[in-house]
Order: structure tokens, then C-alpha cells, then sequence
């Protein structure tokens, strides 16, 4: 197996424990806000599915806050910023079109992951403010991603 083919495994593993747990909760738990204001698992899902997008605008060569449906300032003044402003932008949202956003867009990313070359994954070029390999913005923007919402997804599953 091919380093490629490693990072689209570890993307598909993580997310499908993601997609798991997110199918397995009632409607009710997915839109409860919990009770000290943070947010809800509707609002963490908006947000996966927000750098998700991000990631396709990077590998198409789009500015990623207008992918993430932000504003240019927000994005550029820190993750903080882009991710309260990625909450605002969602919140009002229907659960609906969030889950199915929220499938889609995975969906299109992997499409898009996968034609990419080993090259294109791994070779260092100027993104943004670093030098990295795309690789390390896809595990940072899907599988690790994942795993970071999935702790909270599961305490406020808990919860409710």
C-alpha cells in the first residue's frame, strides 16, 4: 500500500467512526444545545463539514474562507475567529442540511483526494502562511479533526 493509499484509509477510518456515532443519535441529541452555552452536535458537525470545505478550496486553489462561507478577516485573524464565525454562519441552520452538507461534502473530498498524486500529497510547496505537504492538511483537517469532535460529540451525547 502506497503512502496515498494510507492517508485515504486513515481519512475513511476516521470518518466512518465519525458517520457512526452521528447516525446512532436521536434527532433530539443532535440539536440540544447543552446547557452552559457551548456547542451543540449539529454545531460540531457544521464545523467538520466547514474545514472540509476548506480543504477542497485548498487543493483547487480557492480562497478557503469563502469555501467555508466566512469572511476573509475572520479567516485570517486565527482558527478562534474562522471557527466563531463558522458557528454563527451555521447555527440557525436545520439539522437536515447540515447532515446532508455534511455528507456531501466528504463525499466530494474524497472524490477530490483521490485524484490526486502521491506528488501532489506529499511534495512541500508554499500553502498559505507555511511550507507543507498537502498531507499534512488533510490528516489536520479530517481524520485528526475527526477525533478531536468525536470526544466532544460523545460527552454531549451523554449529556442528553
Amino acid at each position: 500500500m502506497g503512502r496515498k493509499e494510507i492517508i485515504l484509509e486513515q481519512v475513511q477510518v476516521g470518518w466512518e467512526s465519525l458517520h457512526k456515532l452521528v447516525d446512532s443519535l436521536p434527532y433530539e441529541s443532535l440539536v440540544m444545545p447543552p446547557a452552559y452555552g457551548a456547542w451543540s452536535i449539529k454545531d460540531h458537525i457544521a464545523h467538520i463539514c466547514a474545514w472540509e470545505k476548506s480543504l477542497i478550496a485548498l487543493i483547487e486553489g480557492a480562497p478557503r474562507h469563502q469555501a467555508m462561507g466566512i469572511d476573509e478577516q475572520a479567516y485570517k485573524s486565527g482558527t478562534d475567529a474562522a471557527n466563531s464565525a463558522i458557528y454563527a454562519a451555521n447555527r440557525d441552520r436545520p439539522l437536515a442540511e447540515v447532515l446532508q452538507d455534511f455528507r456531501h461534502t466528504h463525499a466530494r473530498l474524497m472524490d477530490r483526494l483521490s485524484e490526486l498524486t502521491e506528488e501532489d500529497l506529499f511534495e512541500y510547496r508554499p500553502y498559505e502562511d507555511s511550507d507543507a505537504c498537502l498531507a499534512e492538511y488533510v490528516l489536520g483537517n479530517t481524520c485528526d479533526h475527526y477525533a478531536e469532535h468525536l470526544e466532544a460529540i460523545r460527552a454531549l451525547a451523554a449529556l442528553s
